[in-house]
């Protein structure tokens, strides 16, 4: 007779207890983790350096690497620090965002994680999502779940008192959002799991429920098995469903609506949780929540959450569906009661757009000022990126485009709306090449103008929403290639005098001109390659460093064509202005002289720096 069962994903390993880093070695040791002892643990500057000294005599073949932050860049950077150091297991030992990163550089490097927590404050000590921040704002990304859990109640204890209690919210959440997937089961037909919506309710339960104080080893127990249990749902629903619903949704708002507010995420789940579930009508559970939130001194007020007055009170931003509606749709209020003839449902990554962002509390439809809009927009390293920024951005578009942004930030058009707009703006100004004289040219030049604007606009919008997404970089930089071949082609065509204005046409300047197209074409084609071949080899993306080629001769010639720039002039924004250049030249010569002569100078550049550019990837340590 079969077995009719399922495989769950589960830690070979869970220690909570008083004491139970003192027997770390034993552990990676015993269920055969780490036989060898060859480690990577990642450390933070904070908790986990501490802890440093104690654990090296267990840990003899350990190597340690001290992680920067819960970012990508610095996740990415430790994968990469571990990728030839032939461990069996990497261990994260640290706060949440030491966790999650560490997660994460296990997963891109394909080896085990222990996550060893020297807080409860969240619960991805077992979860299969690391939550990082990049240069758009905060992504989750899908990690194997650790295969071992080590928590130990001394160092918990050490912990600030609000890295504990933010657990409490943590857990406490699980509660409305089993609610709230239990709803949309009947209001949408979504399929909820069982066993994980057991898993998850009975962990918050347990928390809800419980008598003592973050000051007892029982409760902090619980709440460690309780964030454990949430983790291991979150596995069987294979996503975070069990422990993400409206509570999570209105956190999420506050962080995009309020950027510079400091709450805790606990903090804000676990007084999202109370609300929500008093949206859906249950009073004595909600009632309940905020009497165990206050005991453990969590927010339940707007005022303990950073909004000193009713003025400045956040708006709840729920997700609601009209009755006549199939299509969800954002709200807001400041009040209790939902809209009339409306569902309340919870929001998917993708069905719905993202919640606007403002920087006002209080002012609806209000808008941040330009420095808490440029802290988000422009993260910080954006305008020093090397090859990714222009320079043309740095001296003055950002401080024009960041202004137009500003105003765009509750308009109804997405990111890559915008992208479409700049792609066709670019191909627009190389046609604007073929209207004779100078017109022509002053239109063209203008117009790359506004491509070079939209360009810094699309991400902006894109960093202050969260909404960035691989389709966007994907149009973003087929809008480059548009761009310049276009501008590069109608230079050709221009010279070639299609409309007879000078006795043409002269074919052999429009192929000049797809020469300079394709060449410009060619070199980004080069570049985007090698991170398609690194990331086909399993490495990561290259970063800039990896560009210096290691030849001395060829990183000399590198080095002077980096002080002539000459190979900037068949770029978008170079080009048009050396045509406009050429243009009033024209205008006063009375012929195609100088166009004629730019487009044969830009062909020229482009076929060098084309074999150039290949060549400095090759001999350079981009491709190892």
């Amino acid at each position: 007779m079969p077995v009719l069962t399922r495989l769950v994903p589960s830690p070979l390993v869970v220690d909570i207890r008083a004491g139970a880093l003192d027997d770390l070695g034993l552990v990676l040791a015993d269920q055969r983790i780490s036989a060898s002892g060859r480690i990577a643990v990642a450390v933070s500057g904070g908790s986990g350096a501490a802890l440093c000294a104690r654990l090296t005599p267990q840990l003899p073949g350990a190597d340690w690497y001290s992680v920067a932050g819960g970012t990508l860049d610095s996740a990415v950077k430790l994968a990469d620090q571990m990728h030839s150091g032939h461990y069996d297991a990497v261990v994260g030992l640290g706060g949440g965002k030491i966790i999650d990163a560490a997660k994460y550089a296990a997963a891109r490097v394909g080896l085990p994680m222990v996550a060893v927590a020297t807080n409860l404050a969240h619960d991805g000590i077992c979860s299969p999502v690391s939550t990082l921040d990049n240069d758009a704002g905060r992504g989750s990304y899908g990690v194997p779940s650790p295969i071992g859990i080590v928590v130990d109640l001394d160092v918990i204890r050490q912990a600030p008192r609000r890295f504990v209690s933010s657990g409490i919210g943590e857990a406490v959440s699980n509660i409305s959002c089993i609610a709230d997937w239990e709803l949309s089961q009947r209001e949408t037909g979504e399929v909820v799991d069982g066993l994980a919506a057991a898993m998850a309710r009975t962990a918050g339960h347990s928390i809800l429920r419980h008598p003592g104080d973050i000051a007892d080893d029982d409760l902090l127990g619980a709440l460690a098995e309780a964030l454990v249990l949430t983790g291991i749902s979150m596995n069987v629903a294979g996503s975070s469903r069990p422990a993400s619903g409206g509570c999570h949704e209105i956190s999420h708002a506050l962080d995009i609506l309020y950027p510079t507010r400091s709450a805790q995420h606990g903090e804000q789940v676990g007084l999202g949780a109370a609300f929500a579930t008093y949206l859906r009508g249950e009073l004595e559970l909600s009632g309940q929540m905020i009497q165990v939130l206050r005991r453990h001194g969590l927010p339940v007020t707007a005022d303990q959450i950073d909004f000193s007055d009713e003025s400045s009170s956040p708006r709840c931003t729920t997700l609601h569906r009209p009755a006549q509606d199939a299509s969800p749709s954002w709200s807001t209020s400041t009040s209790t009661p939902q809209p009339s003839g409306t569902r309340t449902t919870t929001m998917s990554n993708t069905s719905a757009p993202a919640p606007e962002r403002s920087g006002q509390p209080g002012r609806p439809g209000g808008k941040p000022t330009i420095a808490e809009f440029r802290a988000v927009a422009h993260p910080e390293g954006l305008l020093d990126r090397r090859s990714g920024e222009h320079w043309a951005g740095r001296i003055y578009m950002r401080r024009i485009s960041s202004r137009i942004t500003r105003h765009l930030i509750n308009a109804p058009v997405s990111p890559n709306q915008l992208t479409w707009l700049m792609m066709f703006t670019g191909v627009l100004g190389g046609a604007a090449l073929l209207i004779p004289g100078l017109t022509g040219a002053v239109l063209a030049a203008l117009l790359i103008q506004a491509y070079l604007g939209l360009d810094c606009v699309d991400g902006e919008l894109a960093r202050w929403r969260k909404q960035t997404s691989t389709t966007g970089v994907y149009l973003d930089r087929v809008g480059h290639y548009l761009a310049e071949a276009a501008l590069l082609t109608g230079a050709g065509l221009r010279a070639a005098d299609l409309f007879k204005q000078h006795g043409g046409p002269a074919w052999m300047w429009a192929f000049l001109g797809t020469v300079a197209a394709l060449g410009a074409i060619l070199i980004k084609a080069e570049t985007d390659l090698v991170d398609v071949a690194r990331i086909r080899r399993g490495l990561a993306a290259v970063e800039d460093t990896a560009s210096v080629p290691r030849a001395a001769g060829v990183a000399r010639a590198r080095k002077l064509a980096a002080a002539l720039k000459f190979h900037r002039l068949i770029g978008g924004v170079e080009a048009s202005l050396v045509l406009l250049a050429a243009g009033i030249a024209d205008s006063v010569h009375g012929d195609l002289l100088f166009t004629r002569i730019a487009v044969a100078v830009l062909a020229a550049i482009a076929v060098l720096q084309t074999g150039l550019h290949l060549l400095s990837i090759v001999l350079s340590s981009r491709l190892r």
